[in-house]
């Protein structure tokens, strides 16, 4: 017994400077925030979930020396981020001492000048090295590609990437273009830990970034609206926290205390439920102050919950998304109709539908666009938009049937009308704007000639309130339009 006491002790002796001097580090990290300022029903758990509140109650709780970060996507997604052109989120951002923040998509919803006018206002740094103002050839006004921080004497560099959206003169490099010269700089700074902090997905680049450079200790991700955790590509950690401030992520990160040197990190999202982290009154009462009035008045109802996800196995559109592609078919001529399913933003509950809500839904001021095609086209834009087994598009008087091998598409048919689609005939389309000019998922449309779009000063929101009120109470869309065949 003498013997066991004697070496616990002398482990306990050995091991004690480990565990006292052991440095570790906190990322928190947002994206996709939306505007989303306030807390909303969870379905699932009946709990009270989101708000910046509930962040900024999180990151205080923290004892261990700490940052916040964001990775984009901030600007547009609620009336109160659409009422002043994404200068409520910046307010907010401020106000919580956000460390630094990258470029999203939607920053350009309200034009590249008010872009532009908005940088100025932040107090902390936005950080993209691959966005350039092609007039001058040169970065952004108040941006940088990356910057130095100091957590606890930890250098922490963050590079930032940002993803561009409604575009004409900002432009965007590709990100693993201006990522090596940049390493090579940060490096001979000597930093503790090296973040890329992205407006993209482990979905799309972030996997390949990851393997090309593993000087890159962690990359913080957003755009798809995924809530990824750890993530190691090597050693590199990748993690996404989601969107529209339900959860975010938690990184810890190791030192080593020679070194001062990243040593290895591990990544936990956190729910935001209220009841959990409780609501910072200062950020609460400022979010209130933010609130646009007059929008909880009843438009309609629905007579049952509309889902924007599918609700059917084997079928991988939504009732909600064919709503929207139906509306539009049902309010201007053409074939068949084109809906991003990315731009319906929430799901409708059942019951009362509120002005809000529908701003929530569809917060976008996309007007429709009628394009002439061929059935070529058609034929690959629809396998293109089926992607492991989810779609980035549903159809109004267009369904497919198809089948999957080693998650590749196979044996696609695709009827309009329920007639197949010829290669060679010509079909007439009706999407939103902003699919048809070619902007994000909707790049197949660069390559159509601009006399085969014509633009129609028809507002879809517009569309789908009008539908409400003359329809209520409002029921699901047929779904099982795009089918996977087993």
């Amino acid at each position: 017994m003498k013997i066991t006491v004697k070496l616990y002790f002398a482990l306990l002796l050995f091991f004690l400077p480990f565990c006292l001097f052991a440095k570790q580090v906190v990322i928190f990290h947002t994206s996709d925030t939306h505007g989303f300022f306030y807390p909303e029903l969870d379905r699932s758990s009946g709990r009270m979930q989101g708000g910046f509140a509930t962040v900024q109650n999180v990151v205080k709780a923290e004892s261990l020396p700490h940052m916040l970060l964001d990775s984009g996507d901030y600007s547009n997604g609620t009336a109160e981020v659409k009422d002043t052109k994404g200068v409520a989120a910046i307010k907010i951002m401020n106000a919580m001492g956000y460390a630094a923040t990258t470029i999203g998509n939607h920053e350009f919803d309200f034009g590249e000048s008010q872009f532009l006018e908005n940088l100025k206002l932040f107090k902390f740094p936005v950080l993209s090295a691959n966005t350039i103002d092609s007039r001058t050839d040169s970065l952004l006004p108040n941006t940088k590609p990356y910057d130095f921080f100091e957590i606890d004497g930890v250098k922490v560099a963050i590079i930032g990437i940002g993803k561009e959206g409604d575009n004409k003169f900002i432009k965007f490099k590709k990100p693993q273009t201006v990522i090596k010269p940049l390493l090579d700089e940060i490096k001979k700074q000597n930093p503790g830990v090296i973040i890329l902090l992205i407006h993209d997905s482990y979905d799309h680049d972030n996997a390949d970034i990851a393997k090309k450079f593993p000087d890159i200790n962690i990359i913080l991700g957003g755009h798809a609206h995924k809530e990824y955790q750890n993530i190691f590509i090597g050693k590199t950690l990748l993690a996404e926290s989601g969107s529209y401030l339900k959860t975010m992520s938690k990184v810890t990160v190791d030192i080593d205390d020679k070194t001062g040197k990243y040593k290895s990190a591990r990544s936990q999202l956190i729910p935001l439920y209220i009841d959990k982290t409780g609501e910072d009154k200062d950020i609460k009462s400022l979010a209130e102050s933010l609130r646009v009035p007059g929008l909880d008045k009843k438009l309609g109802s629905t007579a049952e919950y509309i889902s924007k996800n599918p609700v059917k196995d084997n079928c991988i559109d939504s009732p909600l998304n064919n709503w929207i592609a139906d509306i539009m078919l049902a309010n201007v001529k053409a074939d068949f109709s084109i809906q991003n399913t990315g731009s319906a933003r929430i799901s409708l509950e059942k019951g009362s539908v509120t002005m809000r809500d529908m701003i929530n839904l569809f917060p976008f001021d996309n007007k429709t666009a009628v394009v002439t095609v061929d059935g070529y086209f058609v034929k690959r834009f629809v396998h293109n938009g089926i992607k492991n087994g989810k779609t980035l598009y549903t159809y109004g008087n267009l369904t497919a049937a198809f089948r999957t091998k080693n998650n590749k598409i196979k044996d696609l048919q695709i009827f309009i009308a329920g007639k197949p689609v010829e290669n060679h005939k010509t079909y007439t389309l009706v999407t939103n704007e902003y699919i048809a000019n070619g902007n994000t998922e909707g790049w197949m449309f660069k390559r159509v000639p601009p006399e085969n779009k014509k633009f129609i000063d028809a507002g879809i929101r517009a569309m789908l309130i009008k539908d409400l009120q003359q329809n209520s109470p409002l029921k699901p869309a047929a779904v099982c339009r795009l089918q996977e065949i087993k």
